[in-house]
């Protein structure tokens, strides 16, 4: 007696994080089919993919770390008063 069903396992993976091991490594598994695609707008956009910048961030980073250390640097001078003055009442 076997209990024995065969049936088909398909997965889509859009971002490519599934393992599926190939018994029959380094050959091929004969019965598993491997299908790479493009994603599409709505799997991209399901991912948060259509939104990420790719192109100018660099002189974006630039500019938000200026302006951070300008921040940084303005309290700084405002709370450089001499603490000798301070204790003598000066």
């Amino acid at each position: 007696m076997s209990a024995e069903i065969k049936f088909t396992l398909i997965i889509d993976d859009p971002v490519s994080n599934s393992y599926v091991q190939n018994l029959y490594a380094p050959d091929a598994d004969p019965n598993m089919i491997i299908e790479e695609y493009v994603r599409s707008f709505e799997q991209n956009e399901d991912l948060g993919l259509n939104d990420i910048v790719v192109e100018g961030y660099e002189e974006q980073e630039e500019k938000d770390k200026a302006e951070r250390d300008a921040a940084a640097a303005a309290p700084a001078a405002e709370t450089t008063e001499d603490p000798a003055a301070e204790k003598t009442g000066a």
